[in-house]
């Protein structure tokens, strides 16, 4: 499937996307030496004096040949899908609040770096796609009977060396956003090896926010 969709839509239009989507690109998040990464790129390959076979162009539409992205990028460009095509810049401090009655004292601003229109039905198959990944498909043995409704898709990035890594991007809730993720293990062999890691980092997430909301509201209430 995904190499008939690569075919079709060509290496540059992949390379394109894949940037606008925040892939292979410095996210601008507040630390320093962050890795850019790389996209296949058939402009880059031939202005190293290299040719761009066909078969290049399938590589890089599951992701191999010269694609190299970090787990944020992955976990943003996971979020971007969720949310329908905003890409937003990355921060490491959503705010602060006082200790005594939970008022904002501090906070970070939102900045939009991209904006993406997809045509509503493209958006529809990509997100059904990820809800069946883990209700019927790869991660669905992880995810079954889970309180919460979670989108995702498993991936494994091959190595030159040893075990393959086990990769995993995930958004929860499926109707209405509020967390998005990438997890990596480095030879962890499969993507399903990824998913229960997901699972507790979105166990922990849910049962926390249950516990604060219930606090503020005490507070508000008193």
């Amino acid at each position: 499937y995904f190499f008939e969709v690569g075919r079709r839509l060509g290496i540059d239009k992949i390379e394109e996307y894949g940037k606008r989507f925040g892939l292979a690109q410095l996210t601008g998040i507040e630390i320093g030496g962050e890795v850019k990464g790389s996209l296949s790129s058939r402009i880059e390959t031939e202005k190293n004096g290299g040719i761009w076979y066909p078969g290049n162009t399938l590589q890089a539409a599951i992701g191999q040949g010269n694609t190299l992205i970090t787990p944020l990028q992955l976990a943003n460009y996971v979020a971007t899908i969720a949310n329908g095509g905003t890409r937003y810049k990355p921060h490491l401090l959503k705010s602060v609040k006082a200790h005594d009655d939970g008022t904002v004292i501090a906070e970070g601003k939102a900045e939009v770096v991209e904006t993406i229109s997809m045509q509503p039905q493209n958006w529809a198959a990509v997100m059904e796609g990820m809800e069946r990944v883990t209700e019927e498909g790869s991660a669905s043995n992880v995810f079954k009977d889970f309180f919460v409704k979670v989108g995702g898709k498993t991936g494994t990035a091959e190595l030159s060396k040893g075990s393959n890594n086990g990769v995993f991007v995930a958004f929860a809730p499926f109707d209405n956003p509020e967390i998005a993720l990438a997890v990596v293990i480095e030879h962890g062999t499969a993507g399903n090896r990824a998913a229960p890691v997901a699972k507790a980092v979105f166990e922990q997430y849910f049962q926390t926010k249950e516990i604060v909301d219930r606090y503020e509201t005490n507070i508000l209430n008193q």
